[in-house]
Order: structure tokens, then sequence, then C-alpha cells
């Protein structure tokens, strides 16, 4: 078996685990039998983030060229491309409700929806987003003091700035609507309930 440069992985089920290489390619491992069930490459850049659905039938996949990549889990078919919200890389992904949420290397937090795309300004690098498991609020690291922006996937506005992260921020989790778990390159995983 070759080496492979694993990113990320998840568990789909109890016998099958989805994994995500720095080449690029998406995988799922079968363990009962010990075979893969497909293998699928989805671009030439490098593999930056992937994240599920809610069902876990659909995944969100992207690399440094800005695109997102919506595949099927069970098979690795694509279903759709996202772009022209990025113009280079999106480091990280939140998928829920049918949106996906992506934090740019451009400044920019791009939103998707099958009905509508944009994206929201940040005055800094943008590193971590969260996404309510409702997709009516979304999350992401603002600016350099590590402040966390909350606001409405529907009418782009600003509903709360939690401050007081120390460090780069590298998870955003919405554990209900109003309660947020983050964490970053210090040791302190905070919780903050934001209204």
């Amino acid at each position: 078996q070759d080496k492979m440069m694993i990113k990320k992985a998840y568990f789909l089920n109890e016998n099958q685990i989805i994994l995500a290489t720095l080449g690029n390619e998406i995988m799922v491992y079968n363990i009962d039998s010990k075979s893969w069930a497909y293998k699928k490459h989805i671009g030439t850049s490098v593999f930056s983030d992937f994240c599920i659905n809610e069902d876990k039938n659909k995944l969100a996949a992207t690399d440094e060229s800005g695109i997102i990549h919506i595949l099927n889990t069970q098979t690795g078919e694509s279903i759709k491309e996202y772009s022209g919200e990025n113009l280079d890389n999106i480091y990280q992904l939140a998928y829920f409700a049918g949106k996906v949420i992506g934090a740019g290397q451009d400044r920019r937090v791009c939103v998707y929806s099958s009905l509508s795309s944009y994206y929201v300004e940040s005055s800094f690098l943008v590193y971590s987003v969260g996404l309510s498991q409702d997709g009516k609020w979304g999350a992401f690291a603002d600016g350099e003091e590590n402040d966390i922006k909350i606001f409405s996937t529907s009418t782009k506005s600003e509903k709360a700035l939690l401050k007081g992260q120390k460090s780069t921020l590298t998870q955003i989790k919405f554990v209900e609507e109003n309660y947020i778990i983050s964490s970053s390159e210090d040791p302190e995983i905070m919780v903050w309930k934001w209204r």
C-alpha cells in the first residue's frame, strides 16, 4: 500500500471512513471488507479542508483555488461546484442546512447556497468559520485580535462580536444556536453564550 499524506478524516458510519489527502483526493474506506469504495481526485490545487453535512450524504471540499466542490459521500460523484466569491485559498469550511461557508485567505467569508452566493469582508485573514445547524447564523475569525463575529446568513448583518480569544482561531463550533465553542493555537477552549 502506498503511503498517503492524510490531511483529514471522518467516520461516515460504523464501517466507513472518509479521508482527504494533501494531494486533493477524497476516498472512502470500508473497514469490514478492507477495501476502498472509491477514490476521487477533485483538483490540481493543494487540498485545504472538507466537511460533511448533517445527513452525511454530501461533502464540501476546497483547496487553494478557492473553488468548493460538493460531492456525494457514497459514490464520490460531483454534484456541483461553487466559485466566484473567493479569489484565493479557502482555509476552512462549514456545511449545514444546504449552506456552505468558507474562511478565505483573501479576507472574505464566502456564503453559498442553491439560491444565492455572497461574501462578507474581514479586516484580516480569515482562518476559521462556523455555521449553526439550521444555517441561520455564521461565525468567523475576524481581525488581528482573534475576535469572533456572528452574522445572519440571510441578511448579512452582524449580530455579535465575541472578544477574548488570545491566539489564532482554529475551530468555531455551534453547540446550540446561542452557544459556541472555539479553540485556538493556545491550550484554552472557550465556551460562549452570545445571546
